[in-house]
């Protein structure tokens, strides 16, 4: 089916917003969307030195500004954020060590996301993707898959944001994470009011929130400013084709093919979250057209050195916060990470905000994922099929975050990637159970 702008909800996603209120919620969503993460781990891993980890953290947002743009723009025409997606991190780190670990290694990690993303952008423009997708993602699948990635989140802020020991102790974190979800929720509950104060809670409720969880941080006596101070206004980030040449390595290029179709799940579940919660249909126009301009900004990405994006879930639940659903939003979204890309600056002023503030944030947005994974389980009639789907991916999506690490690294380098986001295995799972498991009676 195609997609119908006169329904009312599709007409929510064309929506014109005044631009002050755009520029807010724009903030917001480039606030919660924790760009910065994925460079930072690779690059600290790889043990860049601080001029590369700066300049692959600017090429970052770059690229996200621009894969936001031309999917909001161009493609798909929702409202949707893009960012570095984790789960090629083991891939671009292995590819990285196996050809010498030295920065010169990088050129492999360009010419095997760059392959890849080729062949994505074949995927999209064969339109075949949807046709897969509709044979691969039962309603229950589709269910299950938002839920896991609600479930699957929560772990991962608990765990690279609270339960950490950087400035501030563990303690003093878990206060920090705490108190911003408390006034994450306060906004949110006089949001609901329908007059000037309920709009502009709605509306800011994460930036209030984070403001909260930063003003006890600094209470404590916490807050290095130097690297904002330090930062240049201006600064070209790295730009590996004209930096570094481009070589290409046969399994390396294997390998990030597999990871691109992983990657592919992954946003297929934002996808459908983001279905769930503006309640518009997903139409096989939306999802070639968005497979076909994630492709293409994957081969931007791989030319800046980039890790592959994905559409970022934790902004859906800023979505169900708002309330408001524009996709004209993520022209400002855009536009805001293209200024971080070439500002150092403005980048220090982003890593300066506690992770247990950011944190507190995702998990409450993790939550509301969950919850619209739930609502969309209670509208299908599960019969005893459904049920061992959703049982046994929920289990793997928040089991593969115990399995012993030793455990892992002692599996092959693929199925080690794979595992290495448990969103997109938990859904690999549930599809499989999908085609393997019979039809059963309805309970």
């Amino acid at each position: 089916m195609e997609n119908n702008i006169q329904n009312p909800n599709e007409k929510k996603i064309e929506e014109r917003i005044p631009t002050g209120k755009a520029l807010v919620l724009a903030l917001q969503h480039t606030l919660v969307m924790n760009a910065y993460v994925v460079p930072l781990i690779i690059a600290s891993i790889l043990l860049f030195d601080d001029a590369q980890k700066v300049s692959i953290i600017q090429s970052t947002f770059l690229v996200s500004g621009i894969t936001t743009l031309i999917q909001a723009l161009v493609f798909m025409k929702y409202p949707l954020v893009y960012g570095a997606s984790f789960v090629p991190v083991g891939g671009i780190i292995g590819i990285y060590m196996i050809n010498g670990g030295n920065i010169g290694s990088w050129a492999y990690v360009v010419g095997a996301c760059l392959i890849g993303a080729f062949v994505q952008v074949m995927i999209g423009l064969s339109k075949q993707f949807n046709k897969i997708l509709q044979s691969l993602i039962s309603p229950v699948v589709g269910a299950s898959i938002v839920l896991n990635i609600g479930l699957s989140l929560i772990p991962l802020a608990l765990n690279s944001q609270i339960f950490v020991e950087n400035e501030a102790s563990l303690g003093e974190n878990i206060i920090i994470a705490l108190i911003t979800m408390l006034a994450m929720m306060v906004f949110s509950i006089l949001g609901e009011k329908n007059n000037k104060v309920g709009s502009i809670s709605r509306i800011g409720s994460g930036i209030f929130a984070l403001l909260c969880g930063f003003l006890v941080y600094l209470s404590y006596g916490y807050g290095n400013f130097e690297p904002v101070k330090n930062a240049s206004f201006f600064a070209r980030p790295a730009l590996p084709f004209i930096d570094f040449s481009i070589k290409f390595d046969l399994a390396s290029v294997f390998t990030m093919i597999i990871l691109y179709f992983v990657i592919m799940t992954e946003t297929v579940g934002s996808w459908l979250a983001t279905s769930s919660t503006t309640q518009t249909e997903l139409t096989e126009e939306r999802v070639n057209k968005g497979v076909t301009g994630l492709g293409i900004a994957n081969m931007i990405s791989s030319l800046f050195g980039v890790s592959p994006m994905t559409a970022y879930s934790s902004n859906v639940g800023v979505l169900a916060l708002s309330k408001v659903f524009s996709r004209h939003i993520m022209t400002f979204v855009g536009a805001i990470l293209i200024l971080i890309g070439f500002s150092g600056k403005l980048s220090a002023i982003i890593t300066v905000i506690p992770s247990a503030a950011i944190g507190g944030v995702f998990l409450v947005t993790s939550g509301i994922i969950a919850l619209a994974g739930i609502n969309m389980v209670k509208n299908i009639k599960l019969d005893s099929k459904g049920q061992y789907i959703l049982i046994i991916s929920m289990s793997f999506a928040l089991g593969l975050n115990l399995i012993p690490e030793d455990f892992i690294k002692s599996l092959p380098v693929i199925i080690q990637y794979i595992l290495g986001s448990s969103i997109a295995s938990s859904a690999l799972v549930a599809i499989i159970l999908n085609k393997i498991i019979p039809d059963g009676k309805i309970s």
